[in-house]
């Protein structure tokens, strides 16, 4: 949840719109290809994913419904790998057409997250494989202020036993100072992951950055179902 908040300069613009005319100008190279084929099967990924573990809601062979789970697992963990040879093909662009400027650097427009998650149990299995996978969009405010809302899902037996699990992501972040900020995030359902998380953030160098936060179930909070977070981390860019 950490963001940078350091002021630049900017002109704004539709994002999307230099994207298509950085394609438009470089359509037949490799990098335009490229850039299409990973953004759009990025996206698709996701919806094929969810398109066959419906599929395998309606199936009672076992052995298809093990198969079809296993392609769903697949198309989930495919989203961002695609993606990131997608953006990888659009720096290249950018880098052959220098007058134009893909990425928008204020942190004061709309912005849309993507993320998934692969878990591969090794101890104490209930399942082989699983998926996390999000989408958020984001609205930064002049006044530092950052607010987001989406959806998650959880491939069977990740967060509920014997089932999926699908629902709504909410975030809010606030910047104090350049190194300090508060935060919270909420992720909705009765499950393993069911919580409102708010903390702070502390930017101790560049690259490093500590959280604290509270986490507070959704259910069952008088037995016991909250805990303190601690997290480390490392921006290698």
């Amino acid at each position: 949840m950490n963001r940078d908040y350091e002021p630049e300069e900017h002109q704004e613009c539709d994002i999307y719109e230099r994207i298509h005319r950085l394609i438009k100008q470089n359509t037949w190279a490799w990098q335009s290809i490229g850039a299409v084929s990973g953004l759009v099967g990025g996206i698709l990924s996701p919806v094929l994913g969810t398109l066959l573990m419906a599929v395998a809601w309606f199936m009672h062979s076992e052995e298809v419904v093990s198969s079809l789970n296993g392609l769903s697992i697949v198309s989930f963990f495919l989203t961002i790998p695609l993606l990131t040879f997608g953006a990888h093909c659009l720096d290249l662009l950018e880098r052959k057409s220098a007058r134009l400027s893909l990425i928008d650097r204020g942190d004061k427009g709309w912005a849309i997250a993507v993320g998934n998650n692969l878990f591969v149990p090794v101890r104490n299995k209930s399942y082989d494989l699983g998926t996390y996978s999000y989408t958020m969009v984001q609205k930064t405010f002049k006044t530092k202020t950052r607010i987001g809302a989406g959806g998650y899902f959880f491939s069977k037996n990740v967060v509920a036993a014997n089932a999926n699990r699908a629902g709504g992501l909410f975030a809010i972040e606030q910047a104090v100072t350049s190194k300090f900020g508060l935060q919270a995030d909420w992720f909705t359902g009765d499950h393993a992951n069911g919580y409102f998380t708010p903390g702070g953030h502390f930017r101790f160098t560049r690259k490093i950055t500590g959280f604290a936060a509270y986490s507070i179930g959704n259910a069952r909070v008088t037995n016991g179902n909250h805990f303190l977070y601690f997290e480390v981390g490392y921006n290698f860019n």
